[in-house]
């Protein structure tokens, strides 16, 4: 058969990476992809070679776990478990369930109830078929939910199905699924944001894909590791087991128990079965399925019970909902440490086996760095990572130097960034762990990169620079903790300037604060000495007679800028501040179409400026059209500013 070119043969599938996930093939708005017992392979030419939607959405290019956990787990996110609002241990209400489910049944109880309950319309899950072999199948009936009930541990395409599931017009699905499959399945969701623009699935000639149904929520399975089923059968047979007598599989504690008709269970030790892992499986570094809505396993409760890591709010409306319909019971909490525990195993296992096939001279995609933020791919092939060192630039601990001076010891290079922060360059790529993991213990964070609220960016302010009117360095702390590296359409930058000087340019910024009085003179006290005149700077002062009889300050408020010095110099305490606050700027960026923000003399209280912050991103994201294309510059210019003003209204009336 022709081998045609394509990117993902290249740099994934030959280099025994591929998953076997099937989320290029579902994806791939040709259809001509398909999932061979080799892999994925094209069945014609691609006219873009592989570089186009497949490549975007395949979790071993790139897991993009960061900006996809951010979205899904919010500030909970961490790259070891994918971060959770809460643990909790559970139990199918129904026996039947109990007995046929994997610890405890609780997965096999939430598809039930999301079915019964209308909230998918169908599950697309993993059946044991014929001896065992695993198979695909999308459930529409929840009698037969049972079906997809236990472990299967051994490897399919599950997110293919979803071109199954729209065959057959179904538009909402719930998922249960492998890390791997899960994975591809939040790129799916969140397309706009790992295609970096493009708005949906488009075929080359800008039609409309076929449309994929609705995943409204994911299920996610603890692995550890799984097998190739022919590898599996024919270790089992050389055990003396025959695979068409097996009842049930189970891993636990390093120990495959296999349970088999007439009541017999064999138990071997897992390491016996290593030849049957993929090369796919054993580079994989996610134990939990971080970027489910609900990762379920067995590590953590009692014997029979189920292990539940909620993660997302839909996944919380899920359980809470199962709950109280009489699906679900909860147990008491389970212990934590060990899912980390073995989560931190699995990642070792996984750079453990990179460094070993880099060693050999092989192909790695290096598909983790997706897990943590601030990652920036460097044109030599290794990574630089930037550091939040602190808002707006400030760095009191001496532990963060001493921390950066050994990563620089060590042959990388520090880099000052324009926003006041600090990036690590010439990182390998199986480093990234290692070197984050070593800035999280000084207090260093990793991110500000990416479709997000970057690092607040101001200047020294009131109390450090003499022109000071706003207290920059509280203010920025105030918004790192309201807005740090919130999800957004595209990067979203924020300034604070002290004041009106705007060192910072806050006028060049999707949003930009500065510090502001607006001077009013008391012709009682003015005698006209003309000092407010020679330290203004832009000319917006003048003596004028008033009556014919003494000289008197004027202001022409078209060209004050409002930034108090004329107060700060009269020596008469004539001149004084008539409003005092913080203006505005909106819509301003750098880059290739620069734009200069619309200003907004409101005077507003320092303090409702995490609340205007909050209300101009929310009505970006109602409005924003092409995420990761459209700046705040480009929303405005579509439909006019008028529905941001109005938002910033309502948000100082409150």
């Amino acid at each position: 058969m022709a081998k045609f070119e394509w990117k993902l043969a290249d740099e994934v599938v030959e280099p025994g990476a591929c998953a076997f996930c099937g989320t290029c093939v579902a994806i791939c708005p040709g259809g001509i992809i398909e999932l061979t017992d080799e892999g994925p392979r094209l069945t014609e030419e691609c006219a873009r070679k592989g570089t186009g939607n497949c490549h975007a959405v395949c979790p071993r290019v790139d897991t993009a776990a960061y900006h996809l956990g951010l979205r899904i787990a919010g500030r909970d996110y961490e790259p070891l478990t994918g971060g959770y609002r809460r643990a909790v241990g559970a139990v199918a209400v129904d026996p039947n369930l109990r007995e046929l489910g994997q610890d405890g049944g609780a997965v096999t109880a939430l598809a039930r109830y999301a079915l019964e309950e209308g909230l998918a319309d169908a599950i697309v899950g993993v059946t044991a078929g014929s001896a065992w072999k695993p198979c695909v199948t999308v459930v529409e009936d929840p009698e037969k939910v049972k079906d997809l009930a236990g472990s299967k541990y051994t490897r399919v395409g599950l997110v293919e199905a979803l071109a199954e599931a729209a065959d057959r017009g179904i538009e909402h699905v719930l998922a249960v699924g492998l890390p791997c499959q899960v994975n591809g399945l939040a790129k799916i969701r969140h397309f706009e944001v790992v295609a970096k623009g493009a708005r949906a699935l488009r075929n080359i000639d800008g039609s409309p894909a076929e449309k994929l149904p609705e995943v409204v929520a994911t299920i996610g399975l603890f692995c550890t590791k799984n097998f190739e089923y022919g590898h599996l059968v024919k270790l089992l047979r050389e055990k003396g087991v025959d695979i068409e007598e097996v009842k049930r599989f189970e891993v636990t504690s390093g120990k495959l128990r296999v349970e088999l008709s007439g009541d017999e269970t064999r138990e071997y030790d897992v390491k016996e079965f290593e030849d049957a892992v993929p090369e796919g499986c054993r580079i994989c570094n996610d134990f939990t399925a971080r970027l489910a809505d609900i990762s379920a396993g067995s590590v953590g409760s009692p014997k029979g019970v189920t292990t539940l890591l909620i993660r997302s709010e839909v996944g919380e409306e899920l359980v809470k909902g199962a709950v109280e319909s009489g699906y679900l019971r909860l147990r008491d909490a389970i212990d934590e440490s060990e899912v980390r525990r073995l989560a931190k195993l699995k990642c070792d296992w996984s750079m453990k086996e990179a460094k070993s096939r880099l060693e050999e001279g092989r192909k790695v995609p290096p598909f983790w760095v997706g897990d943590y933020g601030g990652v920036i791919t460097r044109a030599d092939g290794t990574l630089a990572v930037r550091l939040k060192v602190g808002p707006g630039g400030w760095v009191d601990d001496p532990d963060v130097f001493r921390t950066i001076s050994g990563l620089l010891e060590k042959g990388y290079r520090a880099k000052f960034t324009d926003r006041q922060q600090l990036e690590i360059h010439g990182i390998p790529t199986t480093e990234i762990p290692e070197v984050v993991e070593r800035l999280r213990e000084a207090g260093l964070d990793t991110g500000s990169e990416g479709p997000l609220v970057r690092t607040i960016m101001a200047c020294p302010g009131e109390g450090n620079c003499s022109s000071g009117i706003l207290n920059t360095e509280e203010l920025a702390k105030n918004l790192e903790e309201e807005l740090a590296e919130e999800p957004t359409p595209y990067k979203f930058k924020i300034a604070l300037s002290g004041c009106t000087n705007s060192c910072v340019r806050p006028q060049h910024h999707d949003l930009g604060f500065a510090g502001a009085v607006r001077p009013g003179v008391d012709p009682e006290k003015c005698t006209g000495c003309g000092q407010c005149v020679d330290a203004c700077k832009v000319d917006a002062i003048r003596i004028i007679a008033v009556g014919g009889q003494a000289a008197v300050a004027d202001t022409d408020y078209k060209r004050c800028v409002y930034c108090g010095k004329c107060i700060k110099v009269c020596p008469e305490e004539a001149r004084y501040a008539e409003k005092e606050g913080v203006i505005v700027w909106i819509g301003g960026k750098g880059g290739r179409e620069p734009v200069e923000g619309a200003r907004l003399d409101v005077f507003a209280d320092p303090d409702s400026v995490p609340a205007i912050a909050r209300a101009v991103i929310e009505k970006y994201r109602e409005l924003a059209e092409e995420p990761q294309k459209e700046r705040l510059a480009d929303t405005i210019r579509k439909h006019g500013i008028r529905p941001f003003t109005e938002t910033i209204r309502q948000a100082l009336s409150h």
